[in-house]
């Protein structure tokens, strides 16, 4: 009989299940963070992750689509909700009347400075964790891995 390797331990242990369990770790201090600065009571770790591609000068609808390998209908849902609450608008695109440009609002970019901020106090606290030393390696490692696997910097 061969040996059959424990799948339930193996799936707790892989280096995708730890990426996973790293990211939401970090997503669930990043809010709570961002909470603090008082922000992020109306908004979900999923338009975050939305809004960090939007550059401050704004991007057609049909861009961040692609850049996130979403459909255009779930972009239009993000960018609804996000319009709702005051931090995106749409505008007609001034090169194409046809196309619309999503951008931020003043609260739009008051949440994204509060968010570079977060993101900060989040790096501050995971080097008191690991040590600079760590730290350093950690992000290296990943920053070596997406540049390897082709994975642009969004």
């Amino acid at each position: 009989m061969t040996h059959k390797p424990d799948i339930d331990s193996a799936r707790q242990h892989g280096l995708g299940r730890l990426l996973l369990s790293a990211h939401r770790a970090y997503a669930d201090v990043f809010i709570a963070v961002l909470r603090e600065l008082g922000h992020a009571d109306d908004v979900t770790m999923a338009q975050i992750n939305l809004i960090a591609n939007i550059p401050a000068s704004g991007i057609r609808m049909t861009a961040l689509a692609e850049q996130l390998s979403m459909t255009k209908q779930a972009i239009g849902q993000f960018v609804r909700e996000l319009e709702a609450v005051g931090t995106l608008e749409r505008v007609q695109d001034p090169t194409d009347g046809r196309a619309s440009i999503v951008r931020f609002t003043p609260a739009g970019l008051q949440l994204m400075q509060r968010s570079l901020e977060a993101k900060e106090r989040v790096a501050t606290m995971y080097r008191a964790q690991l040590g600079e030393a760590r730290y350093a390696e950690l992000v290296a490692g990943l920053e070596l891995m997406s540049a390897r696997l082709g994975v642009e910097d969004q």
